[in-house]
């Protein structure tokens, strides 16, 4: 989990104060930010379309493809994974949180006490406690952002992933696979050569499982094609009526705004 950092030794309320401002100026320094910055960017420039280079790179990596008993080095898909899973960290900070928790319950419970002494040390720290309430709201505020763009990038992070395996996937389908040769030493091949390996007595079971596989594929192409037609017509009906609405403003007649039918846009 890594070394949390104690916060700085307080001894009264304005130590405190001061402990909590040091601790917002690190996690809020420029070097922070500028680092923060340039991996959401580098998430954002992932290519919608990416290049045979960064396909062959993702197809070897040692960590992404580990159940295909890849060797190579290290592909630049992982490295972005490891910048926001470091951010994430950078920006979690749990002592800060424990703290203006335990802060807030206090305060809490001494003005459900309501006692003489109470109010008296409330009334003499009321700026000072305003001014930590204030600093804790923008931390809070601060945090919360930074948590929602790094959720959204790991999003897309997922989906570029998910692209290049699909690239993987088909690039295995087109290899070739072959039989085994009578007294071959299979125990030499490596575990990759040994997948592309087709031994006489695995053929009618290789051959059923592949066909149970097509199968499944084209009914999710079947699927994500209905899916992908049910999107364009939501898309087109909202486009007419947005130009009926215009017309109708225009002219000031009346033109019907009864929805289509999502699948033959036919009213």
């Amino acid at each position: 989990f890594g070394v949390i950092r104690p916060l700085s030794n307080f001894y009264n309320v304005d130590g405190l104060e001061l402990a909590l401002k040091h601790r917002y100026d690190d996690m809020n320094d420029s070097k922070r930010r500028k680092k923060f910055i340039l991996c959401i960017q580098s998430v954002e420039k992932l290519p919608l379309q990416p290049s045979s280079k960064e396909i062959l790179e993702n197809s070897v990596c040692h960590i992404c493809r580990k159940d295909w008993f890849q060797v190579g080095p290290k592909c630049r898909h992982c490295v972005l994974e490891e910048n926001l899973d470091k951010l994430d960290k950078q920006f979690r900070d749990p002592v800060v949180t424990c703290v203006l928790k335990t802060l807030v319950k206090w305060l809490r419970d001494k003005m459900l006490r309501n006692t003489l002494m109470e109010a008296s040390f409330m009334l003499d720290h009321r700026q000072l406690l305003s001014s930590i309430e204030n600093e804790a709201n923008q931390y809070f505020k601060f945090y919360a952002a930074a948590q929602k763009e790094l959720v959204k990038a790991k999003a897309m992070w997922k989906i570029h992933f998910d692209l290049l395996s699909d690239y993987d996937e088909l690039n295995a389908c087109r290899s070739t696979m072959r039989l085994s040769r009578p007294k071959e030493d299979v125990s030499a091949l490596t575990e990759q050569e040994l997948n592309s390996v087709v031994f006489p007595n695995d053929i009618n079971t290789l051959s059923m499982e592949h066909t149970a596989k097509q199968t499944m594929a084209l009914g999710q192409l079947r699927r994500n094609k209905d899916t992908l037609r049910y999107l364009q017509n939501q898309s087109k009906e909202r486009k007419l009526l947005a130009v009926n609405r215009k017309k109708q403003k225009e002219c000031g007649t009346e033109i019907s705004d009864e929805p289509t039918c999502v699948v033959c846009l036919s009213p």
